[in-house]
This record gives structure tokens, C-alpha cells and sequence, in this order.
């Protein structure tokens, strides 16, 4: 059996301004007020940062579907492109990075069911190496950032963030920040959530709290080949902390959207596992114009394809076809997570619990005995809080990351370079 890990969207700025507009019939994959029964999501991630920038619409959050969650992230991401921009000289004394606390925490207390601390992430110094020199440097500042949150008036509930671009600098990291007790859980950002052993390292860390995590979070996990790995962490995960959920986020489908691309499943190719897309329009809408729903979306519901192209008419920018097209994504991409889990869970079935002590392969890619062997190895790793076994497998573990310990840069590239190239459809 696998415990599929939860997977929250990400929900752009742009969607909040739809969904207030009233366009929430087919497009509000997170509140649905007029179609209750349909709400994808348990769960949705937002960036305080762009909350502000749209606070005339927030209060369509409020209105979600009873039982879901919320994460509002605390702009971390937006620190590291340089988006956020604190008083570097000043901050700890400066009263313009205290308005931005404070406008942070209040969006989170209002909105949030969980909400990540304010952290200075590690990616941060690349694109800032004269103002933050060192990770050191980064976690220095979070760290300050955790003790003003503590002198303030915190109503949800707390997430302390995991970052670090090896695995000294993570266990620093880790031991600066840790305050069992104080948190409700964990959110790993920079390399500990792409980079596998790192990832594996600090939740055997998390994990080791007197207090269950209530959350442990990946944070921009999105491609897709990582979903069977990441169900098999949450599969053993829950053998030894129940009470524990584990998930991860993507804001993928919206950034397929604003690109005019279209998500119509998965695919297999030279070993990897990828989401296919496709650049609007897809077909010649004289000749198939007149098919309804041609994805079988509950998001294009009723529409034929000509018109659903005809509310691109103002681009891929125009609100109403930016988030239907988005809501749609979502719907493919959920639909994705959920087929090629199934096919794993069989997959498991036959599959040798002890196989990955003769794994040899050193590929990057995996094929599903591969996918097999990558989940034994991570039960045996969680269960029994084995931190050698993570050592005696690591370069195998690497292969299976976006990034290596050894090259910072390389996750850095893929999540802000200019040149993008085909980097959406590796992003599910």
C-alpha cells in the first residue's frame, strides 16, 4: 500500500482578481462557492507577497470549501528573485523591514492555516552574493526574523523553514532555527527539497521532535517523476508519526497558463517521466471547433474547443482564459499525480523489498523496478532513522534529484534563469 502524498496548488494573484470578478463557476479550483461539490484541492498555497498586492480580493479566500487548508507563504521565493527587497544595511533596526513583518504576519494570522516563517533563503545569495556572502549570513537573518515573530501576536500556525545547499550547511541550518515545541511543522525550501539524501537527512530530523510535526512541506516540488518518491516518503512516514501529513506544492499549472500552455497528461521519454503540454491552440479550431470538452475537464465543462479559444482573445493574460486555462491545468495535472500513482502501486506489488541492495544502475531517470527499489530504500531509511543508509546510497539518491550537492547553481537556473528552453514540460 502507498500513501499518496497531498499535493496543494499554487494560486496566483491573477486567479484571486477572477475569482472576485465573479468567474468562479469553472475556474475557482480552491473556494467553488457555486459549485461546492467541486473542489480539487484539500489544500492551497499562496505568497503573502502577492496577497498584498491584491488585498481588495482576499476575501474570496475566506469563503473556501469547508475542510480545506490554506498555506500563505511568507515570501521567501520572492526574496531569493529579488522581488522582496529589505533594507539590507538595517535589518534588524529598520522600520520599513518591520512594516513588512508585520504585513506578512498579518495576512498569515488572517488567512493561513499554516504559514512558513519568514525565511532568507540560501538561493538568495547568488543573486545577492555582496549582501548575503554565506548561508551563514541567511540563517543569521531568519533567525532574527523567528524572534521577532515571537514577540508578536501569532494566531495561526507556524511552519520553520529548512534550507542549507549541503549537508553541514542544512544541519546548521536545522540547529540554528529548531525550537521544538514552538512550530507546527517543517517547510523545506532551496536544495533540501530538491536535492533527495538532503531532503531525507532532515526529515529523519523533523521527524525526531518530541512533538510530532503536524506538517512537514516540500516546498516547488513540481515535477512529476518525483511523485512516487515523494508518496513513499509519505508511506513511511506514516508508519512512525501518524499523526504527520506530508505534502508538497507547485505553482506549475498557473505558470503553464500564463504561458498559453495546455496540460493533457504524461508522458515517458528516454527514461523520465514528464507532464505533456502543449502551446494553444493545439488543433486547427476550423476543422475540430466544434468538439465539447475534448479534455474531459471538469473545467472546460459544456465549452467546445472554438469556444474556449475564443476567450483567449485578449491573450493568455486575459483574466477569464488565464484562469480557466490554469483550473484546467490543475485538473490534468491532479488527474497525472493520480494515474501514475495507481500504476506504481502495482508496480509494488510484485517488486523485492530488498532489491535496492543490488541496484547498480547509475542512469539518471528511472524505470519503475528503479521507482521500486528508490521506495524500499526510503522505508528502510524513515523506519529505521537510518542516517548511514542515506551515506551508503547517496550518489544513487542523487540521481534521482534535480540537483546535486556539488552544484548549487544548477537549481538556481532552473527556477530563475532567462533562458528557459523546455524547462515546462520537465514541470508537472
Amino acid at each position: 500500500m502507498i500513501e499518496q502524498a497531498l499535493f496543494i496548488p499554487g494560486i496566483s494573484s491573477m486567479q484571486l482578481l477572477s475569482w472576485t470578478n465573479g468567474d468562479t463557476y469553472r475556474t475557482n479550483y480552491f473556494t467553488n462557492t457555486e459549485n461546492k461539490d467541486w473542489c480539487y484541492s484539500k489544500a492551497g498555497i499562496i505568497s503573502a507577497v502577492y496577497m498584498l498586492q491584491k488585498q481588495a480580493e482576499l476575501g474570496v479566500l475566506n469563503e473556501r470549501k469547508q475542510g480545506t487548508k490554506l498555506i500563505v507563504d511568507s515570501g521567501g521565493f520572492q526574496i531569493a528573485t529579488g522581488k522582496l527587497a529589505f533594507d539590507w544595511d538595517n535589518f534588524s533596526t529598520s522600520a520599513k523591514n518591520d512594516a513588512i513583518r508585520d504585513k506578512i504576519l498579518a495576512v498569515q494570522n488572517e488567512y493561513a492555516d499554516y504559514a512558513p516563517i519568514i525565511d532568507v533563503p540560501s538561493l538568495a545569495m547568488l543573486r545577492m552574493p555582496h549582501i548575503l556572502p554565506s548561508v551563514r549570513k541567511c540563517l543569521d537573518y531568519t533567525i532574527y526574523n523567528i524572534e521577532y515573530y515571537k514577540k508578536q501576536t501569532v494566531t495561526t500556525k507556524l511552519l520553520n523553514v529548512l534550507q542549507g545547499t549541503n549537508s553541514a550547511q542544512a544541519n546548521e541550518w536545522f540547529d540554528g532555527v529548531h525550537d521544538d515545541g514552538y512550530f507546527a511543522g517543517y517547510a523545506l525550501g532551496g536544495h533540501t527539497a530538491q536535492n533527495l539524501p538532503l531532503m531525507l537527512e532532515m526529515i529523519l530530523r523533523c521527524l525526531e521532535d518530541k512533538n510530532a510535526p503536524e506538517l512537514i512541506h516540500i516546498l516547488g516540488q513540481s515535477r512529476i517523476g518525483w511523485v512516487p518518491v515523494l508518496s513513499s516518503i509519505k508511506t513511511a512516514i506514516k508508519k512512525v508519526s501518524p499523526e504527520t501529513e506530508f505534502c508538497y506544492d507547485t505553482i506549475s499549472a498557473v505558470a503553464s497558463a500564463v504561458r498559453g500552455q495546455a496540460v493533457y497528461g504524461w508522458k515517458k521519454s528516454n527514461k523520465k517521466i514528464t507532464k505533456a503540454v502543449a502551446k494553444l491552440p493545439m488543433v486547427d479550431i476550423e476543422q475540430y471547433g466544434d468538439l465539447v470538452n475534448p479534455f474531459d475537464t471538469v473545467a472546460l465543462n459544456g465549452l467546445t474547443y472554438a469556444e474556449w479559444m475564443l476567450k483567449s482573445n485578449s491573450g493568455a493574460n486575459s483574466n477569464q482564459f488565464y484562469s480557466l486555462l490554469a483550473s484546467h491545468n490543475l485538473e490534468m495535472t491532479d488527474r497525472s499525480h493520480n494515474e501514475l500513482i495507481k500504476l506504481f502501486a502495482v508496480d509494488l506489488l510484485t517488486s523485492d523489498p530488498t532489491g535496492y541492495k543490488n541496484w547498480t544502475s547509475t542512469d539518471r531517470g528511472f524505470l519503475p523496478f528503479e521507482y521500486t527499489h528508490l521506495h524500499h530504500l526510503i522505508n528502510d531509511i524513515i523506519v529505521n532513522k537510518d542516517y548511514d543508509l542515506i551515506d551508503k546510497y547517496r550518489n544513487r539518491l542523487n540521481a534521482a534529484s534535480i540537483a546535486d550537492q556539488k552544484n548549487c547553481t544548477t537549481i538556481f537556473d532552473q527556477l530563475f534563469g532567462e533562458e528557459e528552453g523546455d524547462l515546462f514540460d520537465e514541470v508537472a
